[in-house]
């Protein structure tokens, strides 16, 4: 059957060798095996993908085996859904890498720099009394930006930052 030699071509792809004439348990034994195996290749490769991103800035060069803020249970749902879109760079900012064709300025300083996480985390000077209240200074670099989307100075300020800095852009937003 079709199926089944595919499932077998896939299995030792991975070094596992299915064989149908042994007893279920042992088959329920290399399954499981062929599980484990295809997870950790899907990690790893997800992980090089990452790495190897020309669009994602910030994303390619995070710790990724640092993202403890799940288990913080100082954080709601929301802070940690925030934290998950700001270190994967997929919040709903001007700049995208699928957005092609639109403006991708910052329309909260108006200042013509693209409005990407490193923008709105460490750079944009209208969110400057924010960034100081919530991360201790007015402006941060590219690596300050990598530090605390690493959680290097913890979550709850971050989170904060990106809650009441979001809010105050879709009142501006509203406001227009």
């Amino acid at each position: 059957c079709g199926a089944v030699r595919s499932l077998c071509e896939l299995a030792g792809s991975v070094g596992v060798n299915l064989s149908f004439d042994q007893s279920v348990e042992l088959l329920r034994e290399d399954f499981e095996c062929l599980q484990r195996r295809l997870k950790s290749g899907n990690i790893v490769t997800s992980r090089r993908l990452a790495r190897e991103s020309l669009s994602r800035l910030i994303y390619s060069s995070l710790d990724l085996d640092r993202p403890n803020y799940w288990m913080d249970e100082q954080l709601t749902s929301g802070q940690k859904r925030l934290i998950f879109m700001a270190r994967t760079e997929l919040l709903d900012l001007e700049y995208a890498p699928y957005k092609e064709g639109e403006s991708s300025s910052c329309t909260i300083c108006n200042t013509g720099h693209r409005e990407d996480i490193l923008h709105l985390l460490g750079k944009c000077p209208v969110l400057g009394e924010f960034r100081s209240g919530f991360l201790g200074a007015r402006s941060l670099g590219l690596e300050e930006v990598r530090s605390f989307l690493n959680g290097r100075h913890g979550w709850r300020n971050v989170a904060e930052f990106l809650e009441t800095t979001l809010a105050y852009r879709t009142d501006i937003y509203e406001f227009l």
